[in-house]
């Protein structure tokens, strides 16, 4: 299967079950967020979060980033039918995701995909006896659009994010 297979896959996988997430509102409680949405927290949470998916994902041959994909999407559709349910318009719980969400969303998709696919892809390579160093630059090269997303999410988040809340 192709990476871009794997991506669309994820991106219909992540709609679904966000929509699932919107039929399940909960009364969560409210996280403070007092010290939590400095650039530096951002990054190095999400940072964490995507390569521990990356390295995991790898050895459990992409089974954790399924699990990464149900967590972050189920509980985004959660967490915004939670948000509606307290009163704020659509309109509001959009602006309190989209800004850095532009970002983020696609970082996490290409994250969880790129450990679905490299496990794969090595034992391809194990199976033939043959170094892929294209299929190596590849996955190095949307490693690089991964961090760079990230570094932009956290900045948006922490920057911008705030304003529109």
């Amino acid at each position: 299967m192709t990476f871009k297979k794997i991506v669309l896959t994820i991106t219909i996988c992540a709609i679904i079950l966000y929509v699932m997430g919107l039929l399940f509102p909960m009364n969560l409680e409210k996280e403070s967020m007092e010290g939590k949405n400095g650039f530096m927290d951002l990054l190095l949470h999400n940072s964490k979060a995507e390569l521990l998916s990356l390295i995991m994902g790898t050895i459990t041959l992409g089974i954790y980033s399924l699990i990464y994909l149900f967590i972050n999407f189920f509980t985004m559709g959660i967490i915004t039918a939670t948000l509606m349910s307290d009163n704020n318009s659509v309109a509001e719980v959009l602006r309190m995701f989209i800004v850095h969400g532009i970002f983020e969303i696609p970082a996490m998709i290409l994250t969880i995909a790129l450990g679905i696919y490299i496990p794969w892809k090595l034992i391809g390579m194990l199976r033939k006896k043959s170094w892929n160093r294209t299929a190596m630059k590849n996955m190095a090269r949307i490693f690089v659009v991964i961090v760079v997303l990230t570094i932009l999410a956290a900045a948006v988040e922490s920057f911008i994010t705030p304003n529109f809340i």
